[in-house]
């Protein structure tokens, strides 16, 4: 029978051996300091287009539902089957870009989103509810593999900077959805042809892969003499030697991005029915929280990148999100125009702050030559959880419809959800914490980057 002092020492040797798998010394096999800029710039057009045309049906959700005479679950269904596949797909395509390297998996997943955005806007032009969905679940797998990939470029070209490069490019994704979001509602309302909306869509699929076709021919040149590092194992038991830190972090994005997503999906439907906004007002209220995270993200990047604090950040941020739905539910039908614009400017600001916060933390917490897994793993588990939110939105709207048109009990929803994850952002500042306080110092990144 082992003494507490054995205990102790065995419980001390466990905790050291998880943290001591850290790379202790990252290499960038670079001298260029534009080459990472250059790099930041590609992928940022690449998820600029594919987040147009992920949002492609998000303005269009009541005239979706007339066309294909479809209800808001079958309607909520399109954004269900674009996270089904992705409850596996992500951690094959990390594993892919760990195993064999990410050029391939990036030249795969750009041809999925094209492929996919293709075979939706045949559904909608023919009106074939089933070719729809399944153009969704085909551009959900290489949308989402694109992310990982983008993410893991990112974690490798852009070290010294990391928090700033993942906002900017989440920025820019939230740019292409302002875009899509702006633009298509002003064309639909001037032409009113429904499925051209979604061939604009096609075309910005095509930049995406363009954009990433030169992306791969720039790292084959830049790395041509680079041997890529490689994990402890490379297979899919390594995923088990992830530390608890890792889990807590994976569990806590996917809730908070089961509220923000859910939300996103039904927003347009909202202030149309609700606040009885138009198709193109809609679109410019939709812009506001855009336009927040966009500046935000920059901000927040820069500020995140010189004082840490990664955990706290995420705590303040999924609080402020779970307070702005209770607050939405209880705004009168008949607010003033200015009440709506400035909740979804501080939604913006709290989105923001998540955003920027978390996706470095893979990064931190996750063995060197792995980190493609890591983010897959992380997709995939939150798909699996993102799967049940547009359905879960949808139930809760069509089974309310009498209460502001099904509006009034979905923020609480999202409030709900919002609330479990704010009690994993606890968790995740309480692990990290009195551990090695990966995600709270400032010189996190020092410390790995250069051992502690």
């Amino acid at each position: 029978m082992k003494t507490d002092k054995e205990t102790s020492e065995t419980a001390s040797d466990l905790e050291e051996t998880t943290y001591n798998t850290f790379p202790t010394k990252t290499e960038q096999p670079y001298t260029s300091k534009v080459l990472p800029l250059v790099i930041l710039v590609l992928s940022c057009i690449g998820t600029f287009c594919e987040a147009f045309c992920y949002e492609n049906p998000t303005p269009f959700q009541t005239q979706i539902e007339k066309s294909l005479s479809l209800s808001t679950t079958k309607y909520n269904m399109l954004f269900s089957f674009y996270y089904l596949p992705n409850i596996i797909a992500p951690l094959l395509f990390g594993y892919l870009a760990d195993s064999c390297g990410r050029r391939l998996a990036f030249i795969l997943s750009a041809s999925l989103i094209l492929g996919g955005q293709f075979l939706f806007a045949v559904g909608i032009t023919t009106k074939s509810y089933g070719a729809s969905i399944t153009g969704r679940l085909l551009f959900g797998v290489g949308a989402e593999a694109y992310v990982v990939v983008v993410l893991e470029c990112l974690s490798f070209w852009t070290f010294s900077f990391i928090a700033i490069s993942m906002g900017i490019n989440s920025a820019s994704q939230r740019l292409g959805s302002a875009l899509n979001d702006f633009m298509l509602p002003r064309i639909y309302e001037s032409t009113g042809k429904l499925a051209l909306q979604f061939w604009i869509g096609l075309a910005f699929a095509g930049v995406c892969i363009l954009a990433t076709i030169i992306l791969v021919a720039i790292e084959c040149y830049s790395l041509r003499n680079h041997s890529r590092p490689q994990g402890e194992s490379m297979n899919f038991s390594a995923i088990f030697s992830f530390p608890l830190l890792y889990w807590v972090l994976t569990i806590f994005i996917s809730f908070v991005y089961m509220g923000m997503i859910s939300f996103n999906t039904i927003a347009s439907g909202l202030l149309q029915t609700r606040f009885h906004f138009s198709v193109s007002t809609s679109g410019v209220v939709l812009c506001i929280p855009l336009a927040v995270i966009i500046s935000g993200n920059i901000l927040f990047g820069f500020l995140i990148d010189r004082v840490g604090r990664y955990s706290l950040c995420a705590l303040v941020g999924s609080v402020g999100l779970a307070a702005s739905f209770i607050v939405l539910s209880f705004l009168p039908n008949s607010a003033p125009a200015w009440s709506v614009y400035l909740w979804f400017a501080f939604y913006g600001v709290f989105c923001s702050l998540i955003i920027t916060s978390v996706w470095p933390c893979i990064k931190f917490v996750v063995p060197q030559g792995l980190t493609s897994t890591a983010f897959g793993l992380c997709f995939s588990i939150e798909d699996a959880v993102l799967f049940l939110g547009p359905f879960l939105t949808g139930l809760t709207i069509d089974g309310t419809k009498k209460n502001s048109g099904g509006y009034f009990w979905s923020p609480v929803l999202f409030f709900g959800i919002c609330v479990v994850a704010s009690g994993l952002s606890v968790l995740l500042f309480v692990v990290d914490y009195r551990r090695e306080k990966l995600l709270h110092d400032r010189d996190a990144t020092a410390r790995i980057d250069g051992g502690s």
